[in-house]
């Protein structure tokens, strides 16, 4: 059934079109997600060939793609509020696969930096576009599953790249063989880069099948960013408080994806085919689990307003959380610590789905774009940038130990989750109190 109201007299697309074109661009998140995990898998490897520290590594997993994937999404979210939006995904698609295959190319540390920070370059297309877009195609009483289950594509994405990578390590040997038998000589690490490479360049053109929506709940015809700015400053206790918690929520999450197989290689010798395909099957299942979960109680219990209740489960999954994550990364068993990474993947997904929902669901149609680019500047410099890098920066600098990334972890987790509740606390009571209610109204983007 189509949905259509006096505001927006064009019906919402048929359901059938909706959810088809949310599966496409489910499956570009997926793979964008797949070519920036890979390289956890791969960090034994990569560190003996390139002769480089935990912290350097750190920076390859974190910063040198982080900065740029967050800093260019605020004008490509510009592009996407005034854009085709569809079209903006492909050629972001496009861009990151071929550095993705760069990444396979390099030789030095210094090329690597490089190639992942292109990575993060065409990454930074397709939130700002991806989560417009859905929010265009789905009626609001369908819209908080639909953007929680986009965002199951973190974990889907991640959890292929440790199951698919593990197996595609299995034969990178005999394919770098290969390779070298025609004279493009590559170590298998590289050759793993260059296959993954693959699945993007044959996605795009599968992706034109999207059709782009009408645009809903407009308040201009062409705004601005003093505009969007405006919006944003008048719920700014709640955006602040919320965008901050989320951050320290990505430091942890961005933390355990970054280190985990390394830990189970360091302290309980497993090779990275054993914990790799383990890991990967506990984030596509429990991943998308928490996040599905946090939409449905979203959708289901509408006597509490949606975000006021989005914010209230960020605070019960992080609550919970913190019990899991010293069990994950201090556990002497290797199964009580699969047990403990089951835990903070099912509850930690509950805030990381929840936050786009939040920002896209409070912010009017003309400024989604920029606001989710906002978003994920702030908690990807903080999660992404600096979690891998915090981590390895407690081993090396303060527990001068490369063995104990373990115990850097379980510090990083007692500090940053508690604080993350706090915050999200403190935006539960900010939107219980009305703080920026009057966000929706044109009044606030013209004055």
């Amino acid at each position: 059934m189509n949905h259509s109201t006096a505001a927006d007299p064009v019906p919402y697309p048929p359901l059938r079109a909706a959810w088809a074109a949310l599966v496409l661009l489910l499956l570009a998140y997926t793979c964008s997600f797949i070519d920036r995990q890979i390289l956890s898998l791969l960090v034994q490897p990569i560190r003996a060939d390139l002769n480089i520290s935990d912290t350097q590594l750190s920076l390859l997993q974190g910063i040198s793609f982080a900065f740029f994937y967050s800093l260019l999404g605020i004008p490509f979210g510009l592009v996407a509020d005034r854009w085709h939006r569809r079209n903006l995904i492909i050629g972001g698609l496009l861009a990151w696969s071929v550095a993705t295959a760069c990444c396979g190319l390099a030789d030095t540390f210094a090329g690597m930096f490089v190639g992942r920070m292109a990575v993060g370059v065409g990454e930074a297309c397709l939130a700002p576009a991806a989560y417009s877009l859905i929010s265009d195609s789905f009626p609001p009483e369908q819209r908080g599953r639909a953007l929680t289950l986009y965002s199951s594509g973190s974990y889907v994405g991640a959890g292929l790249a440790l199951i698919a990578g593990g197996g595609v390590i299995a034969f990178s040997g005999d394919a770098a063989a290969a390779l070298a038998s025609i004279g493009f000589s590559r170590a298998p690490w590289q050759t793993v880069f260059i296959v993954v490479s693959l699945f993007g360049i044959v996605l795009a053109p599968v992706l034109l099948l999207i059709r782009e929506p009408y645009r809903r709940g407009r308040l201009a015809e062409r705004p601005t960013l003093a505009q969007g700015l405006r919006v944003f400053r008048a719920r700014g206790t709640y955006y602040v408080t919320l965008v901050l918690a989320l951050s320290f929520i990505g430091v942890v999450n961005y933390s355990f994806l970054s280190w985990t197989p390394t830990i189970f290689e360091r302290r309980y010798g497993w090779q990275p085919q054993e914990i790799g395909p383990l890991f990967g099957i506990i984030l596509i299942v429990l991943g998308p689990s928490g996040t599905a979960l946090g939409g449905f109680i979203v959708d289901k219990i509408r006597s509490v307003p949606s975000d006021r209740m989005a914010a209230m489960l960020c605070v019960i999954g992080t609550v919970l959380a913190i019990p899991f994550a010293l069990l994950a990364s201090l556990s002497a068993s290797p199964f009580l610590a699969l047990l403990g990474l089951c835990g903070i993947v099912l509850l930690i997904a509950v805030p990381v789905a929840m936050g786009p929902f939040i920002v896209q669901t409070t912010t009017p149609n003309e400024f989604r774009g920029v606001a989710i680019s906002i978003y994920l500047l702030i908690v990807n410099i903080i999660g992404l940038g600096a979690g891998p890098l915090s981590v390895a920066l407690i081993s090396d600098k303060i527990l001068h130990n490369d063995q104990l990334i373990g115990q850097s972890m379980a510090i990083l987790s007692v500090v940053g989750l508690p604080i993350a509740a706090a915050l999200f606390f403190a935006a539960w009571r900010s939107v219980a109190r009305g703080d920026g209610g009057k966000l929706m109204t044109p009044s606030v983007a013209a004055s």
